[in-house]
């Protein structure tokens, strides 16, 4: 199935929450969103989260439009690289509005669980060399996107998801072909999609 309206969707209901939440919560209502795409592959969402911020800011005729902050990380050096090269064309490439400071792209070879639990020690945001974590309470959203049944262990992912996120942030969990292709996909190789 087409899967570009899903997808749409989906970023869209996250970008949205995210927003109500920031109006609820922040006095000076800060309009840079922080964002972390888990195991973000080549990049695919970058144009939806770019876009979608986009007509959020003229649509609510904003007097500074919205910024992202979005940190894609994935386990694969070789997706890393597709996804630098995805942000240098979304970059390059000319938009309404212009994307000067409103997009910034930090892209990291590693594993998601990895990045956030190994740096800290146990429940503290302390790590082992006295310095914190920097991605501990960070972030205002975290989308993991058709990748969550990759994880081996669940509750060490879920552990991470809920340690990055800020204190009332989002966190969302989506597939945009569903549950019944995640559960195929198990079938057919339940090393490759364990859950």
């Amino acid at each position: 199935p087409e899967v570009q309206p899903l997808l749409h969707f989906i970023v869209s209901k996250f970008l949205t929450q995210i927003r109500q939440n920031k109006k609820s919560t922040d006095q000076n209502e800060e309009e840079t969103y922080k964002i972390v795409d888990v195991g973000c592959g080549t990049g695919v969402l970058f144009p939806f989260f770019m876009s979608i911020a986009h007509d959020m800011s003229l649509k609510e005729k904003l007097e500074n439009d919205i910024k992202l902050q979005i940190m894609g990380v994935d386990l694969s050096s070789k997706m890393i690289q597709c996804a630098q090269e995805r942000v240098k064309s979304l970059i390059a490439a000319p938009t309404e509005g212009g994307v000067d400071q409103k997009y910034n792209f930090e892209l990291v070879a590693n594993d998601f669980v990895s990045l956030i639990l190994d740096n800290s020690d146990g429940d503290s945001d302390v790590n082992e060399a006295g310095g914190t974590n920097g991605h501990v309470g960070k972030y205002d959203g975290v989308m993991v996107n058709a990748c969550f049944g990759n994880f081996l262990d669940t509750d060490a992912i879920m552990t991470a998801l809920a340690k990055c996120v800020k204190v009332g942030g989002i966190v969302c969990i989506a597939h945009p072909l569903g549950r019944e292709f995640v559960q195929r996909l198990h079938e057919e190789d339940p090393n490759t999609v364990p859950h």
